[in-house]
């Protein structure tokens, strides 16, 4: 957060802290009954959740829901993050989100950008396609629920391939690798499964 501000050296989070505070305070002061979020991307270890969290509560810093990032890809079995998701909300004593999830509806690219993910199976028994996006989708939700997550959103579910809206808003021929990982097609059509989806 705000390197080299914010970034934590040698496990020392004192600058860290002091940002988080100051964002936690000045929301507060804005509307008391704003929730803060602090949001990392650590749904696949324990140990790195904890380091993180332990190491901002020891500097006095406070929130009030606990925010993971689980992306099977890069993070793992949905059951080790259903456990992360537990310990950490026991831990902390906090509500607990998924802040991040997404999965693609095909490995084909709809622009120049390279896709973020781009095999036709990335993670077993979720192929590429509408269903195995749907279906990924319905079974985070689930282990995030069994480990007493209390909501789940969607990573970015309507960056579909727009000419300038990408990755570097100074270029406006620059593209998206996130494509393939909307809910909608690259026509602006919903996934006809996930429009139907019932939480």
């Amino acid at each position: 957060m705000l390197w080299p501000d914010g970034e934590v050296v040698n496990n020392n989070f004192t600058n860290l802290a002091l940002l988080l505070k100051s964002g936690y305070n000045a929301t507060k002061a804005c509307n008391s009954g704003t929730q803060v979020i602090i949001h990392t991307a650590d749904a696949d270890s324990d140990a790195n959740a904890c380091w993180f969290y332990d190491g901002i509560k020891a500097q006095g810093v406070n929130w009030d829901i606990t925010g993971l990032s689980y992306y099977c890809y890069w993070h793992g079995s949905m059951s080790n993050m259903s456990s992360v998701v537990a310990d950490v909300k026991s831990r902390y004593g906090k509500s607990v989100i998924i802040a991040e999830t997404a999965y693609p509806f095909t490995a084909a690219n709809a622009d120049s950008e390279a896709n973020s993910i781009s095999s036709a199976t990335p993670c077993s028994g979720y192929p590429a396609t509408w269903t195995g996006q749907y279906n990924n989708f319905r079974d985070v939700l689930a282990a995030a629920r069994t480990g007493g997550a209390i909501g789940v959103f969607y990573w970015e579910p309507t960056w579909i391939a727009t000419p300038g809206n990408g990755w570097d808003p100074t270029n406006p021929s620059s593209g998206d690798g996130w494509d393939n990982q909307t809910l909608f097609n690259w026509s602006g059509v919903a996934n006809p499964a996930i429009a139907l989806f019932k939480p």
